[in-house]
């Protein structure tokens, strides 16, 4: 922890500064790529055992490329692993994703999507409120996001939030 801190304090000082729990830039030259998969945006998957997420839908194209380069009759390559759209799985995901990032989760948008996989619950609201309590997390301009303290503790906090949606009628 005291090295994680050292890190950042000296990264800072270079006029860098963290964007993802791990990734740290000047500010406006953050990585596209990541980012877009922290912001669940779509992406396309180019070449052997590359993965694609469009519309919620997720697959991997086949690893071996003599399989690859075999198309169907559509024209479309071998794909393995298709997921379709999962508005739980969507909804975990974005929190996991989301509270590794400097920007952190929409609020509104989190809560509203709870009534989308079934039934509203206010234990999202409580554990999100009780790690603000803690100093772990903050409310800016209508988002969640992890303090720095709340950093070091990113996959416990993004846990115990997923744990609180839930998962039937």
């Amino acid at each position: 922890v005291e090295m994680y801190e050292a890190t950042l304090r000296l990264i800072r000082a270079r006029g860098m500064d963290r964007y993802e729990v791990s990734n740290y830039a000047e500010p406006g030259q953050e990585c596209r790529h990541n980012l877009a998969y922290w912001r669940a945006e779509d992406w396309l998957a180019a070449g052997p055992s590359a993965s694609g997420h469009v519309a919620g839908n997720r697959w991997k194209n086949t690893p071996r490329l003599d399989d690859y380069l075999t198309f169907d009759d559509n024209g479309l390559a071998s794909i393995t692993d298709w997921e379709l759209p999962d508005p739980r799985r969507a909804l975990c995901e974005r929190i996991m994703t989301g509270l590794r990032t400097r920007e952190g989760l929409d609020e509104k948008w989190m809560l509203a999507e709870l009534p989308r996989i079934g039934r509203n619950t206010d234990a999202l609201g409580r554990i999100v409120s009780e790690h603000i309590a803690k100093g772990l997390a903050e409310r800016n301009g209508g988002s969640i996001r992890l303090t720095d303290a709340g950093m070091l503790l990113a996959d416990g906090i993004a846990g115990a939030m997923m744990d609180a949606v839930p998962t039937s009628t």
